[in-house]
């Protein structure tokens, strides 16, 4: 099973979910009490909190197929605007509730406390699952820290254990907790307009050209330079000479998230050697030290030598604007489901959104962005939300896979 699940991992995506799921395949389940280096934007007090590391390969092969690809007809269930944030393969999450409400709330009516221990109480429900409870807790996977309380729901496949969470949820709604229990998706809004336009059939169109002239004369234009894979220097390169070449006012990075755009403004405006300048182009260091650095198996390197900080060191010296695209927050990524179709969906808006209306701009991120099948990629939401924007694509990666 470790190796099917990893051979899912590997193949179906270059996320950052996926990609580190490939090196935690083999994460035993361990649990330890300690504080967690920082708490989710989704709980509203400082508590310490008990770190939760559940079984990655027991939560995950629930979704696989035999061949140890996800099950493609799950995807579809989750494709949907979520008023709650959902669950992390079965495990749901929850507001901080102490332990005493917990079992006052759902026993005896609905449940029967079968196991407790420092850290969670298990509830046997009379529909017949099982549900262990973490309060105050941090879910700890993929080698990441999601400050956020969870219960783990059982099911031997993902349809049992879907079924399951919302038989959960549902008890929670019927008693007038949700407000206690569930948290609002922060992307709500955001999912209803990708709810309503994932119903379209066209696809923008993209011109595919490497003549760099054709696209400058363009007032208001988006080239597109995919990523391939996550840590693939030779697309950085592709940009560079983009870059280079070309006549851009401005470039919107995955790689760069929206809460790190106060520090691009100052990088942006502030003159090359000045104090402004330096202490910002030191922050992006700092970022670039941590984020998207070793991806794709490559070794860790400095902030400096990160080639994504190349990138924006070259787009600064080219006059060129940096934009961070990616507002999806690793709640949302983990408990919204943010690595499937729909959730890929709703980032791929985002980043249309968080581009500059008007001038030349350059796009730079993975491919799945671009070339999904379905008419939701970056590009279809300008045609729709910005149809003045003509867009262009580098010859080298073509975006064969649009129908």
């Amino acid at each position: 099973m470790k190796k099917l699940i990893n051979k899912y991992i590997t193949t179906t995506a270059t996320s950052a979910l996926v990609m580190t799921l490939a090196a935690c395949g083999a994460t035993a389940e361990t649990q330890t009490a300690e504080a967690a280096p920082e708490v989710s934007v989704a709980q509203e007090t400082q508590v310490e909190r008990y770190v939760h590391t559940p079984n990655i390969i027991d939560l995950i092969k629930r979704y696989l197929s035999p061949e140890g690809f996800m099950d493609p007809a799950f995807p579809p269930t989750v494709a949907y605007a979520r008023e709650y944030l959902e669950d992390f393969y079965g495990a749901q999450a929850i507001a901080d509730v102490s332990r005493e409400e917990i079992i006052a709330d759902f026993t005896p009516k609905f449940a029967e406390v079968t196991a407790s221990d420092d850290h969670s109480v298990t509830l046997k429900f009379k529909e017949g699952f099982t549900a262990q409870f973490f309060p105050n807790s941090t879910l700890a996977a993929l080698g990441m820290n999601i400050g956020i309380s969870h219960v783990v729901v059982n099911g031997d496949h993902w349809e049992k254990s879907r079924a399951n969470v919302k038989a959960l949820t549902d008890i929670i709604k019927s008693i007038g907790k949700e407000a206690d229990y569930l948290l609002k998706n922060p992307f709500y809004a955001e999912e209803k307009i990708v709810e309503d336009h994932i119903k379209k059939t066209e696809h923008a169109e993209v011109t595919v050209t490497s003549d760099l002239d054709l696209v400058a004369k363009e007032e208001d234009s988006l080239y597109i330079v995919q990523e391939s894979v996550h840590g693939n220097r030779k697309d950085a390169d592709i940009l560079l000479e983009v870059m280079r070449k070309g006549k851009f006012d401005f470039l919107g990075m995955e790689m760069l998230n929206t809460s790190e755009q106060h520090i691009l403004d100052r990088y942006n405006q502030a003159e090359i050697g000045s104090p402004e300048f330096n202490q910002a182009r030191q922050e992006l260091i700092d970022y670039f030290a941590e984020a998207w650095n070793g991806r794709g198996g490559k070794p860790k390197t400095s902030g400096e030598e990160n080639y994504y900080f190349e990138i924006c060191e070259a787009a600064k010296k080219a006059g060129i604007d940096i934009y961070g695209i990616e507002e999806a927050t690793l709640e949302y990524i983990f408990f919204g489901y943010g690595e499937t179709m729909f959730g890929g969906a709703m980032r791929s808006y985002q980043w249309s959104e968080n581009i500059p209306k008007e001038g030349r701009g350059l796009i730079f991120g993975g491919g799945a962005h671009f070339r999904t099948p379905h008419p939701i990629a970056v590009q279809d939401y300008l045609a729709t939300f910005n149809p003045k924007v003509k867009v262009f694509s580098n010859a080298e990666q073509k975006h064969k896979d649009r129908k």
